[in-house]
């Protein structure tokens, strides 16, 4: 028997069946778990294209700084000529305005007619004499008619007032008999350019313009009047050569932002497969994979793989990203460097959602918890990513909490890739040099700079900054420290596997499967561990004593159970709920731990060789364990190879199957298209792959048409061949059909078990007869008067309902003696049905 060969087999050959178990789980679960991100097709898509639209845009942020610090360039300014005064093109403005302060004059009158045709002004309209009286009119008449004069210029025909000054009188023209002006604008106009304080002032073209124009008019009427040939000046204005800025030129974008953008793929990912895990984990969906015999080691093995492989896409897409967008750092940095930095850090995170999966239990939660890591590692990386932190975190005379706070820093992963991409970007990327005040580019980055320590000065101190090896393993220790805290709190936190270990459970013998003889430990000791029994397992299932309680519960939930069930047989287990069924099966399928007793399915101990219970039964939960995302056929392969059937009749067996619940047609559709009874049905026929020998159901039938349920009782029959069903239902129906014996549980204990036919006999009422009649009442009168056993369950309308007791032979016989000498019009005898032996059993029959 299989149960004789596993006991007996010596342990290199257990060693070798479990490595190829771990083996064809790792390869089953992979699979699975590669399917579903293909079907997610977008999901996945934008997973592997975050690097590279990442680093396009880190390229738009270096054109966009390249581009402004062009602008800001200029060696050649451009020549401006001033040979006119431009226009004002408001239709009101005035070009120029013009103030006399004694009146017109000939030089005046010619200075107005001689700037009017060189610079193709209109008097009157662009040329206007504002004010003829003074100059202290014509600044009045500026401030009351504020933008309406472009330019404004003073002509002094008699005496002009000067600013107050210790050398210079204020000047009466006619006395100096010279030609004097003034220039008046607004110089809060003109605009400075707030970026760049280093700038000189700007030339107010329009200013020199008018002076230009008075100038050349003023040398004309000279000119004219000593008798010499007109002069003219022509003149243009230039600003400056500006040189490029050295804040600016040569800026790396990559070298010195890298750290913060470059968090954010592995942080997709990491978000990614902690929402699926923790889903899994919600739907219980590894619960149903751990009753089938999937181990942890096989779990968690899957996952890793999966998150290998995408950290290895999105390393990939990133380092090739970078190369197309032809960034310095990864052009001058060897490929493997980089691989080792990205995956690496990539997979320290990965497994720090691991460990974070087992902590929380919903995907509400694992959202965001998620972001909060995103947002979070943001706000550190932004300091992170500053090489001058690194410098100062690493300078030798500190006080002395700082290596205590670079210590933590340490198991912090995203500091230590902050931290190894600093030393690449200090060597292959522009580097500030602040001495210089200027940028300075790279070097090609080798293998000697991955091992060699970076010493340096800082504002006169000292500093030393470890190699990136020594970071790199930093990462590697990470990495252990979280493999570590995710297979302890994966077996201590409750709903990861649906049993939890107690905290000290790698000091227990049984988590090592060593054998502990209990008879040896005191007896105040001993009382807590189950007693040696004299039982003798059989292929089936043998309870002795088996109970549960749950913590800060007064009752148990399951009250100690003396049952065996041999093979070829199918029980049902029926009850109220929370009379402990689901409880029962639970303990019996390795979910929860008993509280007590001692347990035995096909042969193996419950509590000590759980594993390989797990390898011999088939299990159908009140939830399907089922995903979304795949199709009915891919469950079946999945689940077959979970179980190793042979290959060369894999496909044979999952279409048999499928077809045995009617689920032929739909054998390629995602699952997320089935109706709820579909589901039952897949999960009904997941059960019993493998060929188990014990398989328990958790009500089969839920949500099926009477059609599909019919069925599904066919299947359930012809399984029950060589092998153990046990299964709750609430159907009665479904009960007495299927089953050879029924059990009936109230408040955790069993209450009865037997047959259907038993049951009715021995808990039943006995015969129920119908009789119509004219008179009801005078008929049940006479059958009391002359039969005193007789019971009366209902009198309505022409019906009487009655009672004859099963125990009493000669009361049925007398009774229909009696009926037949009665007018009856119809009657009719039927035995005690299942449910009114469960009322009655349960006590419900009591309260109705």
């Amino acid at each position: 028997m299989q149960t004789e060969k596993l006991k007996t087999q010596s342990p290199l050959v257990k060693t070798k069946y479990c490595f190829r178990k771990i083996s064809n789980e790792v390869s089953a679960l992979t699979t699975k778990n590669l399917l579903i991100f293909s079907h997610n097709k977008h999901i996945t898509i934008l997973l592997l294209l975050c690097p590279f639209l990442i680093c396009g845009y880190l390229s738009y942020i270096q054109y966009i700084v390249d581009s402004y610090a062009s602008r800001l360039c200029n060696p050649s300014p451009e020549e401006i000529s001033i040979s006119k005064i431009p226009k004002c093109f408001n239709q009101n403005c005035i070009t120029l305005g013009i103030g006399l302060t004694g009146g017109s004059s000939e030089w005046t009158d010619y200075i107005i007619d001689h700037i009017s045709k060189s610079s193709d002004l209109i008097k009157n309209k662009d040329i206007k004499v504002l004010t003829t009286q003074n100059a202290e009119s014509f600044t009045k008449y500026i401030k009351e008619n504020t933008n309406t004069t472009q330019i404004g210029v003073i002509l002094c025909s008699n005496y002009i007032p000067l600013p107050t000054n210790n050398y210079i009188e204020n000047l009466h023209c006619q006395e100096t008999k010279g030609q004097i002006y003034a220039i008046i604008y607004n110089f809060t106009e003109v605009s400075r350019n707030i970026f760049d304080p280093n700038l000189p002032d700007p030339i107010e073209s329009k200013v020199l313009a008018v002076k230009l124009a008075i100038d050349n008019a003023i040398l004309s009427y000279q000119a004219r009047k000593q008798g010499f040939q007109n002069i003219i000046i022509d003149a243009v204005i230039q600003s400056f050569p500006i040189p490029p800025n050295r804040f600016l030129k040569g800026y790396d974008a990559v070298s010195m932002t890298g750290p913060l953008y470059f968090f954010i793929p592995p942080m997709f990912v990491f978000g990614l497969l902690v929402s699926e895990i923790v889903k899994e984990k919600e739907l219980k969906l590894r619960n149903g994979l751990s009753v089938i015999g999937v181990s942890a080691t096989g779990f968690w093995l899957s996952w890793f793989l999966v998150a290998l492989f995408f950290s290895f896409m999105t390393t990939n897409s990133l380092i090739f990203s970078g190369y197309f967008f032809k960034f310095a750092l990864f052009l001058k940095t060897p490929y493997l460097v980089l691989l080792l930095l990205f995956l690496t850090y990539s997979m320290t995170m990965m497994i720090l959602g691991f460990m974070i999966s087992t902590l929380i239990n919903s995907v509400k939660l694992s959202y965001t918890v998620s972001y909060t890591f995103l947002l979070g590692g943001l706000v550190l990386q932004n300091f992170f990513k500053s090489p001058m932190l690194m410098k100062l975190f690493h300078v030798e005379d500190l006080p002395y909490w700082v290596p205590w706070v670079r210590l933590a820093f340490c198991y912090y992963p995203p500091f230590n890739f902050s931290k190894i991409y600093a030393d690449i970007a200090a060597t292959a990327g522009s580097t500030p040099n602040f001495d210089e005040k200027m940028w300075e580019e790279g070097l090609e980055y080798t293998w000697d700079n991955f091992f060699n320590e970076r010493t340096g000065m800082l504002y006169g101190n000292s500093y030393r900054i470890p190699s990136s090896f020594e970071s790199f393993q930093n990462l590697l220790l990470n990495s252990l420290i979280l493999i570590v805290l995710t297979w302890y709190f994966d077996h201590v936190v409750q709903g990861n596997r649906g049993r939890s270990s107690p905290i000290w459970f790698m000091f227990t013998f049984e988590y090592w499967s060593l054998k502990f003889d209990y008879t040896f430990l005191p007896r105040f000791i001993r009382k807590s561990y189950n007693s040696p029994s004299n039982l003798k397992p059989n292929d089936g299932i043998l309870l002795d004593g088996l109970w549960k309680k749950y913590p800060n519960c007064k009752t148990c939930a399951v009250k100690p159970i003396q049952l065996s069930i041999e093979k070829d047989e199918c029980v049902s287990i029926i009850g109220h709920n929370g009379a402990g069924k689901t409880t029962l099966l639970s303990m019996l399928t390795g979910l929860l731990d008993p509280s007590g007793g001692i347990g035995y399915i096909s042969g193996f101990d419950l509590t000590s060789e759980l594993d390989n219970i797990h390898q011999s039964i088939g299990y159908c939960p009140q939830f399907n364990i089922l995903w979304d995302e795949l199709t009915g056929k891919e469950h079946m392969w999945l689940f077959a190879k979970l179980r190793n059937t042979p290959i060369s009749s894999r496909n044979e067996l999952i279409d048999y199957k499928l077809n045995e619940v009617n689920l032929g047609n739909a054998a390629n559709k995602a699952v997320s298209t089935y109706s709820g009874g579909m589901k039952r049905r897949l999960s009904v026929a997941i059960s019993s792959i493998g060929n188990p020998s014990v398989i328990f159901m958790d009500e089969p039938t839920t949500g099926m048409d009477p059609i599909t349920r019919r069925q599904v009782w066919k299947l359930i029959h012809n399984m029950k061949k060589d092998r153990v069903i046990v299964l709750t239902t609430h159907s009665m129906q479904e009960a007495e059909i299927l089953s050879d014996r029924i059990i009936v549980m109230v408040d955790g204990e069993i209450k009865c078990s037997g047959p259907s036919l038993y049951l009715k006999n021995h808990y039943g009422d006995g015969y129920k007869v119908e009789l119509i009649h004219e008179n009801p009442e005078v008929l049940w009168g006479k059958l009391n008067e002359k039969i005193p056993l007789l019971k009366l369950l209902d009198i309505s309308g022409n019906s009487v309902l009655l009672s004859i007791p099963r125990a009493e032979p000669k009361v049925a016989e007398e009774f229909f003696k009696t009926v037949e000498l009665m007018k009856i019009q119809d009657w009719s005898v039927q035995n005690s049905s299942l449910e009114e032996v469960f009322m009655k059993v349960t006590g419900s029959l009591k309260d109705l």
